[in-house]
């Protein structure tokens, strides 16, 4: 009898073992492989080919070991990331208003396509403390510095658990990046240019959310989504872009959004291609084929394809096409367009 018991003991501990190594493993992170970068760390470009060594770029971003300032990372393959939770790459902690863990060189996909991506952790988690959470294959960086180019995203993209369990309070979700430090009207920012995202986007949390990014000073050129976002927290959403501070050209949207705020405070702004766009952000030959769902406690401004521009922003030569079914209480203001929500010029 002892002798039976020592041995389901020991298969229990085991059984423990294995789950807990396979939790571990199903983090990409946990099997970042860096050696491409530690072979050749004075080289100014590097191809990357498994995912592990794509774990290896959010590895050396997120520790601080290297921000590719000046270098290039291209994609030599497709990647897979399915099945594996995806620690987006680069986080906001600075110094002042230096980013001290964020990418700065160029992204090359040389047209190949990251699919796969699903669960997306924040590179910062923060327990005890509410925080922003940075989700997508990129977390946070600097408008100035990064270049992402030639590059196609396919996935089923939402928070991951972890953030949520720690305390997050918003999320900032794109496809390609959750968000950029903002800028001076004058600065000479980065574009994105020539990135596309294909599937789905759901939160429960409220924030800032696009088929590309959630909230950027980039600029966006040739950037196309097919996706259904569904949300059902207080969120700026856009197709492409949730909120956009640069200048959005040639641009394109299909799918759904369905949002549902709950919250009274403030204001929902959702486009089909993006949901607000400010400071020196105009559009320009962009379009927008989708439904969208929309009920909210707040204010709201929705347009075919933009929510809201700030400003003498304008909007010329795009078009919105689709079906939008939107609902405030009584007493909240509520704006629709076919092409802008609201705006002052449209040429």
């Amino acid at each position: 009898m002892r002798k039976r018991k020592i041995m389901t003991c020991l298969a229990l501990m085991a059984a423990f073992l294995l789950s807990s190594g396979s939790a571990r493993a199903a983090d990409w992170i946990e099997s970042a492989d860096v050696s491409w970068y530690e072979t050749n760390s004075a080289d100014v470009s590097f191809t990357i080919n498994r995912a592990e060594e794509l774990a290896g770029l959010a590895k050396l971003v997120n520790d601080g070991t290297e921000m590719f300032e000046g270098k290039t990372v291209k994609l030599g393959k497709d990647i897979d990331l399915s099945g594996r939770v995806w620690t987006a790459i680069g986080h906001s902690t600075r110094t002042g208003f230096q980013l001290l863990h964020c990418f700065r060189g160029t992204f090359d996909g040389c047209g190949h396509t990251v699919k796969g991506l699903c669960e997306i952790k924040s590179p910062e988690i923060v327990y005890g403390t509410p925080y922003i959470g940075y989700i997508g294959l990129f977390g946070y960086c600097e408008a100035v510095y990064p270049a992402f180019k030639n590059l196609h995203i396919e996935g089923n993209i939402r928070p991951s658990q972890a953030d949520k369990d720690a305390g997050a309070v918003d999320f900032y979700i794109g496809g390609l990046l959750g968000a950029t430090q903002s800028t001076a009207n004058g600065t000479i920012n980065k574009t994105i240019e020539n990135c596309s995202f294909t599937g789905k986007i759901s939160s429960d949390a409220p924030g800032y959310v696009g088929g590309i990014a959630s909230i950027s000073w980039c600029g966006f050129l040739n950037c196309y989504v097919s996706a259904d976002i569904t949300l059902t927290s207080n969120a700026y959403v856009g197709g492409v872009v949730g909120e956009a501070g640069r200048g959005v050209e040639n641009c394109g949207f299909t799918g759904s959004i369905v949002l549902t705020a709950p919250s009274a405070s403030g204001t929902s702004y959702v486009g089909g291609v993006a949901g607000l766009i400010h400071t020196v952000g105009s559009m320009t030959n962009c379009a927008s084929f989708c439904d969208m769902n929309i009920k909210t406690a707040q204010n709201a401004q929705i347009g075919g394809v933009a929510g809201n521009l700030w400003g003498w922003n304008t909007i010329t030569a795009c078009t919105g096409e689709g079906t939008i079914t939107a609902s405030t209480p009584e007493g909240k203001s509520l704006f629709i367009g076919g092409v802008a929500g609201y705006a002052d010029i449209i040429s």
